[in-house]
This record gives structure tokens, C-alpha cells and sequence, in this order.
């Protein structure tokens, strides 16, 4: 499945590659206006222009446009990217505690259940001995 900016650049490309440069640099412009292009359209776009520009400064503008493109995006990636990090950073440690508390919260209750059983067989051996000695009183 493709999306619409991947048919628009590909309409881009069948223009240049079939040597209609002008138009292909009207599609691109046009392509550019679009506010909601995502960077990456945006810099083949430049590229695609800057190759299908007549003079060296007009290619030379383009491809700057695609570089300053490109240098936005690529700090956008990786602030996005080390803000991922971080907050997966923080997720990893609240799971780490979740699961800290939760073996102490397991290991109260097994010292629980422990405590219990013990005061059972503390019962369970009293009583014994109170029967033990009521045998031999009788």
C-alpha cells in the first residue's frame, strides 16, 4: 500500500526519468507546497529539483535546501530518539521496582505463612504435651 506523497514523488521521478524536466520541477514545487510533507519527501523533492535545475547556483540552492532539510530532520530523529531512550530508561526502572516490590511484598507473606504454620506446630506440640502429661497424671 502506498500513501499519497509516495505516488507524488514517484510522479516526480517518471518525469525526470522520461526527460520532462520541466514539468518535473513544477510537480516538485508543487509537492513543496504542501505544509504537511513529511521530511523526507521534502528532501528527495530538493534533490529531484536540484538535478533537474539548468545552472550550477539554482542546483546549488536546491541541494542546500535538501541538506538543511536533512539536518532538521536528522536532529528531530535524534532528539526524538534520546527522549525514547530516556523515557524507555524510565519505564525499564519503574518495571524494576514494580517488580522489587513485588518479590518483597512475596517474600512478607511467605515469612507470613511461615510465622503461621510455626505457631500451628507450636499449638499442634502444646497440645500434645498438655495430652502427654494428662495420660501420665492419669
Amino acid at each position: 500500500m502506498t500513501d499519497v506523497y509516495t505516488d507524488q514523488l514517484k510522479a516526480v521521478m517518471d518525469l525526470f526519468d522520461n526527460n520532462e524536466i520541466e514539468k518535473c520541477i513544477v510537480k516538485a514545487k508543487k509537492n513543496l507546497s504542501d505544509k504537511t510533507l513529511p521530511p523526507y519527501y521534502v528532501i528527495e523533492n530538493c534533490l529531484l529539483i536540484a538535478c533537474a535545475s539548468d545552472t550550477c547556483e539554482e542546483a546549488d540552492d536546491w541541494k542546500t535546501r535538501a541538506e538543511q532539510a536533512y539536518t532538521a530532520f536528522a536532529e528531530v530523529t535524534r532528539k526524538v530518539y534520546e527522549d525514547s531512550l530516556m523515557t524507555l530508561n524510565d519505564l525499564r526502572k519503574e518495571l524494576d521496582d514494580l517488580d522489587k516490590q513485588k518479590k518483597e511484598e512475596l517474600l512478607c507473606e511467605q515469612i507470613r505463612e511461615a510465622q503461621i504454620i510455626s505457631e500451628e506446630d507450636q499449638e499442634m506440640i502444646d497440645r500434645e504435651e498438655r495430652e502427654g502429661e494428662e495420660e501420665m497424671a492419669a
